[in-house]
């Protein structure tokens, strides 16, 4: 008896599952409803045309840049192409309110290193002469995302053994339309304002051949004007840069501001905080001799033979 009670059991329970399984296999299955996609705004649509459309011009002059390169005067029709790819590729972001291409400097920089290794616009320097970069910002702010507004620059060649000046080679000035506001107390030192650089962009190429045919880059805080300018274009960082504060040893016994420094030398300065009227200074302070005696080596000696930076 027993047993014919659980054989019941386990055919009731058989048949109960497969009668519930037949019962939602013929019921429709439930789906979810899809919810509509969200149309872009024509505002969002033309921010990604504007980015695709500098990605491509990007690319564009990345091709120039880095394709093999012919020699004699192909080579020279190659990088003037490659230069008016990057100017219009700049000038077509300028008036892109919210885009910049940061990317500009670097390319500009590199398209510079090129033409000088053909020979087009180096500077020679005599075997046992050297190459000295001298070079001063203004900028936002002092903070890490601050920014250069300005920048000043001039190339000398001086003899190595004594830093004496043999000639000047090439100097520029420019201003840029910074990226950040400009912090009140740096607009009181330099006395620039958002507007009056609204438009204004640097000469990278005229930046670059100062800089990259310079044996040594000297700047009074050189920390700080090397950590600005590489914010705009990074390989500068790798320069061979010395600091006319760390790299001297002026001997005046107090400050070694540029002010106070221009002070004690008896120096004039017509245009304080100015970049380009600082790097004159900065020469002038630079080619001083330590002792009355002319033929006594310049201050500059000492940056160009043992150049330190610091943090």
């Amino acid at each position: 008896m027993l047993s014919l009670l659980v054989v019941g059991f386990i055919v009731y329970v058989v048949a109960s599952t497969w009668s519930r399984s037949k019962q939602r296999a013929a019921e429709p299955e439930k789906v979810e409803p899809t919810p509509a996609a969200e149309t872009p705004s024509p505002a969002l649509l033309k921010w990604r045309e504007t980015l695709a459309e500098a990605q491509r011009r990007t690319d564009s002059a990345n091709a120039l840049i880095h394709a093999p390169r012919p020699t004699g005067q192909a080579l020279l029709d190659r990088l003037a192409e490659c230069r008016q790819a990057v100017d219009d590729l700049d000038a077509w972001l300028a008036d892109k309110p919210g885009i910049r291409f940061d990317n500009a400097a670097e390319l500009l920089i590199n398209l510079t290193a090129s033409e000088l290794k053909v020979g087009h616009g180096k500077v020679y320097a005599q075997p046992d002469h050297t190459l000295v970069a001298i070079v001063d910002t203004e900028t936002t702010g002092l903070a890490e995302e601050d920014e250069p507004i300005s920048f000043g620059g001039i190339l000398i060649e001086v003899r190595t053994k004594n830093g004496h000046l043999v000639t000047h080679h090439l100097s520029y000035e420019g201003y840029r339309e910074p990226r950040v506001p400009i912090h009140p107390k740096a607009q009181q030192v330099h006395g620039k304002s958002i507007e009056d650089l609204r438009g204004q962009r640097f000469d990278w190429q005229a930046i670059a051949r100062i800089l990259l045919q310079a044996d040594v880059v000297i700047a009074h805080n050189a920390a700080f004007d090397r950590r600005m300018l590489a914010r705009l274009a990074p390989q500068i960082s790798g320069m061979n840069w010395a600091c006319s504060i760390r790299s001297v040893r002026w001997r005046t016994g107090g400050r070694q501001s540029l002010d106070a420094l221009c002070e004690h030398f008896g120096i004039k300065r017509p245009q304080p905080h100015s970049a380009l009227a600082d790097c004159w200074a900065l020469e002038r302070l630079l080619l001083t001799t330590i002792d009355s005696d002319t033929r006594s080596s310049a201050f500059l000696r000492q940056a160009i033979t043992r150049p330190w930076v610091g943090d």
